[in-house]
């Protein structure tokens, strides 16, 4: 579906200039990314030590190797075009891997030095399959294993299939003379609709202009107190008492005459409560500090301005701005633009005493945000082993630490895929 353009000697092409970035934020995520997960789980199995990847192009497969493998796996990924390989080593991966320029017609490797042979979507490519798959068989070693993909009949491919009908619809006279192009170049994206729901607010609760925080043009009603009475009691001396001959009395100290207080009266001010005169309804409960004249000019259901019920300015159905039903925040997808995180620093976890005993091995999947700063957010078992190794496993991912992803050059959040191994040594 992707096959080189062919230059006046019947050569392929080189893929360079701006394709090896259009391929990877198109043309991978719209068609290869499921297939290139296929083929590594179909691997991981095998637990191969030494891997060569062949039409590796822009890395989609190998970055799922790099992370479904064991730890101690090598890999070698090659492609005819060095521009492709160049766009892959820059995108990364989580481990090391060994770019290198090579024709599946004659790979410049030793016999038997490879344990496993994979190549996505590349064999219908080959000019002369039998010499190609002969020398992936020459570079097997005993007991390897050369697994590739290829496309089944235009029939079973849904998406060719569908515009080869609608092209032959617009096109009768002879379907057999279409043939399907993919342009690599950027669609006009898409995403949200913003939106308000176009009709009138309540009216506001009324307002007097003013500085304190009672919120009514009515100001309360404030009694006069009552004057507080104060009687002062007649204080009867003690008895006096002789005190004996060899003291002199003391004379007790006067008492002191109460006076009675006068009624005191608080000055009450009606003061305004709002900083503006505004008509409206009495309202007993504050309402927000800026009410709001009415809740957006669009129609739809949402808040702002604009049409359709997503988040987000512009129209469309895809990634990015726009409106209709799309969705305009939260973390992205590597892919369509977005480039994917690569790993720096990887945590291995502890197996928990009832894995151990119970000899469990195999993979926890987990889907985690990498955020911008290049750290881990929120983590999502998709596929665990139990025994408390999903959550060994979680722990030790949070403490990994990532080359953040990146939109036009800019640090995103994006939520990606990774495989935890578990394997007793």
């Amino acid at each position: 579906m992707n096959e080189p353009a062919k230059d006046k000697t019947g050569s392929d092409t080189v893929f360079a200039g701006a394709v090896p970035e259009m391929y990877e934020t198109l043309m991978v995520p719209l068609i290869f990314e499921p297939y290139a997960l296929d083929l590594a789980d179909r691997l991981a199995p095998r637990s191969p030590r030494r891997v060569l990847e062949i039409a590796a192009g822009t890395g989609v497969v190998t970055r799922r190797l790099a992370a479904r493998l064991p730890a101690g796996a090598t890999i070698v990924a090659t492609d005819l075009n060095q521009a492709m390989l160049d766009h892959a080593a820059s995108v990364g991966t989580a481990r090391p891997v060994e770019w290198r320029q090579a024709d599946a017609m004659q790979l410049p490797f030793p016999d038997r030095s490879f344990d496993a042979v994979v190549c996505q979507f590349g064999v219908m490519f080959f000019p002369d399959k039998a010499k190609a798959f002969a020398e992936a068989r020459r570079v097997l070693a005993a007991g390897g294993v050369f697994l590739f993909n290829a496309w089944d009949r235009i029939e079973d491919n849904e998406i060719a299939d569908t515009v080869t009908a609608a092209l032959a619809v617009l096109y009768p006279a002879d379907p057999r003379d279409l043939h399907m192009v993919f342009l690599i170049s950027p669609g006009p994206g898409g995403g949200g609709g913003g939106g308000g729901l176009k009709q009138p607010a309540p009216p506001p609760p009324a307002a007097v202009k003013g500085v304190q925080k009672l919120r009514s043009p009515i100001p309360p009603v404030r009694r006069q107190p009552k004057p507080v009475q104060v009687v002062a009691r007649n204080v009867t001396p003690p008895p006096r008492v002789d005190p004996p001959p060899v003291v002199k009395p003391q004379e007790p100290p006067p008492v002191a005459k109460a006076q009675a207080i006068p009624a005191v009266f608080a000055p009450v001010v009606p003061v305004a409560a709002d900083p503006v005169d505004r008509a409206g309804t009495p309202s007993k409960s504050p309402p927000s500090p800026e009410p709001a004249d009415s809740r957006g000019p669009g129609t739809g259901g949402g808040t702002g301005s604009g049409q359709g019920t997503g988040i987000g300015p512009g129209d469309g159905s895809g990634i990015g701005p726009g409106s209709g039903g799309g969705t305009g925040g939260g973390p992205y997808r590597p892919g369509a633009g977005i480039s994917p995180p690569s790993i720096l620093r990887e945590v291995t976890p502890d197996y928990t005493d009832e894995g151990r005993r119970r000899a469990v091995q195999g993979d926890v999947v987990l889907e985690i945000v990498v955020r911008a700063d290049g750290s881990v957010g929120s983590v999502k078992t998709l596929q665990g082993l139990g025994y408390g190794l999903d959550q060994r496993a979680a722990d030790a991912v949070r403490q990994w630490r990532f080359n953040p992803a990146r939109r036009y050059g800019t640090p995103v959040d994006v939520i990606v895929e990774v495989a935890v191994e578990f394997k007793l040594r």
